[in-house]
């Protein structure tokens, strides 16, 4: 799913830092292209069908096998390739209406501070205060655990 990411980034020029790409972790190829200057947002989504041919097909195979993108010969990379690039988008993407999402420009923090515990920056927003109202990374903080289990 990085890799679609990537590819997205590099197609449509948008980005982390721009604001107009945000990973949200739902584990779908899936994204909403956002224009913050007009503030209109389109969802694209990759075809079901599209995704499960390439699952069952001989590389991914080889990936679940351990075998690195790079590794895998151009005989079962390329008709995947070609099998994509025949395809007409609309068999390929799923496009929804455009919308409008009214996106509000975040200021920029140059505030940080240095965590108590591990000592690198974080930016104020990344901070977390513990009992004694050091400034703490969320690692450090315990927050990422906490919320992940």
């Amino acid at each position: 799913m990085g890799c679609f990411l990537d590819g997205v980034m590099s197609a449509t020029g948008c980005t982390y830092g721009k604001g107009n790409v945000r990973k949200l972790g739902f584990h779908k190829l899936a994204f909403s292209l956002i224009d913050n200057a007009s503030g209109r947002s389109v969802r694209v989504t990759v075809k079901p069908d599209v995704i499960e041919a390439g699952l069952a097909g001989p590389f991914v195979t080889l990936r679940k096998q351990g075998i690195a993108p790079r590794d895998i010969a151009g005989d079962v990379v390329n008709p995947l390739i070609d099998g994509v690039l025949a395809r007409a988008e609309e068999d390929l993407l799923g496009v929804g209406e455009l919308l409008d999402v009214g996106v509000s420009k975040a200021s920029s923090t140059f505030g940080l501070v240095r965590c108590a515990r591990c000592g690198e920056a974080v930016f104020l927003g990344g901070a977390r205060l513990d009992s004694d109202h050091e400034a703490l990374c969320i690692p450090c903080s315990g927050y990422a655990a906490a919320a992940a289990g």
